[in-house]
């Protein structure tokens, strides 16, 4: 992580240096895009983000994942001011902690946000949203209360963020909090307590979808990995077929996987004159083949009569029954009761076949 030089220069404004524009949506999918994923994915659910709604959940993820001020180098002054309130408290207590000495400007724009940040924060929202005010209080014994609502914040709710406080406050004035009128360290503690609760629920919700997420972004790199050393092992494989064809000495024995893929590689190569010719030849063949395959007479019938509907003249593939046997390289077997759907399949199979062995050398050895 890139050094990052914080100063203050309001009571809640931190500057960053190698500043880049950057909207907070945008730092949110960079800095947890599966975690944003995961929001967006409840979201569609029935209760899945237990009743809270998406910017209750960014919140309170990005104060549960961010552990650092780091998280915030090279943002815009504005962006970083923005985020630094969603930080959870006890992230800022421990930059503060942290940094007094070996960072003493990044420690004090913690220490703003904390202290004058977060008590001017409890009087205006407990005012804002329920009513709660210091009016009754002197300025001694509301100065005393402030402090006091601080320190239960400090010691019993330092999980969530500043934003999250206000939120909190919101979702109280919501379902009709009952405040009566003043601020107090009870009334602060039971809207902190009512909102923490759905939060970590909130949260424990959003991480197994985001591990979930994971996961399976894990199995599919798994996947094209091995996928990936299969190709390379088939086609290093074909060079050398290539260079000396020792194994495919007529096109039955040619494997079909990757020859869609060898083709849009161009490792494969068939001029457009000839996609034609091998296409009929393959189906030609096929047809020779399968006839010569049918169990019995009622499926040697079936296929004779769907050959005949659609032109197909049976051709002698060469195949040699003993070493190319067909149904050991076609997969599935042939339906014979259903050749309008199966010979289409499989005559794609053989043009495959035919393709590899047309760039192939012919067979060195007997067969």
């Amino acid at each position: 992580m890139q050094t990052t030089t914080i100063t203050t220069t309001t009571p809640t404004q931190i500057t960053l240096n190698n500043t880049i524009a950057t909207t907070v949506k945008q730092w949110y999918n960079t800095a947890l895009p599966t975690e944003c994923t995961a929001i967006a994915t409840l979201n569609g659910k029935p209760n899945g983000l237990i009743g809270l709604n998406p910017r209750a959940a960014v919140l309170a993820i990005t104060a549960h994942t961010v552990k650092s001020l780091d998280a915030l180098s090279g943002l815009h002054p504005n962006t970083a001011n923005d985020l630094m309130s969603q930080l959870s408290i006890r992230t800022l207590q421990s930059e503060l902690v942290r940094n007094e000495l070996a960072a003493p400007t990044r420690a004090a724009a913690a220490q703003t946000m904390l202290n004058a940040g977060l008590k001017n924060k409890l009087r205006q929202i407990s005012l804002l949203y329920l009513g709660a005010g210091t009016k009754n209080y002197s300025e001694a014994d509301a100065d005393f209360l402030l402090n006091a609502c601080l320190s239960c914040v400090l010691d019993d709710f330092k999980s969530l963020s500043i934003d999250e406080i206000e939120l909190a406050f919101k979702y109280a004035a919501d379902t009709d909090f009952k405040a009566y009128g003043a601020l107090n360290v009870q009334l602060l503690s039971q809207v902190l307590t009512a909102y923490k609760t759905r939060r970590n629920a909130l949260i424990s919700a959003v991480i197994d979808e985001a591990n979930r997420i994971k996961g399976n972004i894990s199995h599919r790199q798994t996947v094209a990995d091995k996928n990936h050393a299969a190709y390379v092992t088939e086609l290093a494989e074909f060079r050398a077929l290539q260079a000396e064809n020792t194994k495919h000495a007529r096109f039955h024995t040619c494997p079909t996987h990757w020859v869609k893929k060898f083709v849009e590689d161009g490792v494969l190569v068939v001029q457009p004159e000839e996609e034609k010719h091998i296409f009929a030849e393959a189906r030609a063949h096929l047809a020779y083949d399968l006839l010569n395959e049918a169990p019995n007479l009622a499926a040697r019938k079936s296929l004779a009569k769907y050959l005949e509907s659609k032109g197909i003249t049976p051709i002698p593939s060469g195949r040699i029954i003993a070493s190319d046997v067909l149904r050991m390289n076609l997969a599935p077997a042939f339906d014979y009761k259903n050749p309008a759907d199966a010979f289409p399949k499989h005559t794609e199979l053989y043009y495959a076949k035919k393709i590899y062995f047309y760039n192939l050398p012919l067979a060195n050895f007997n067969q």
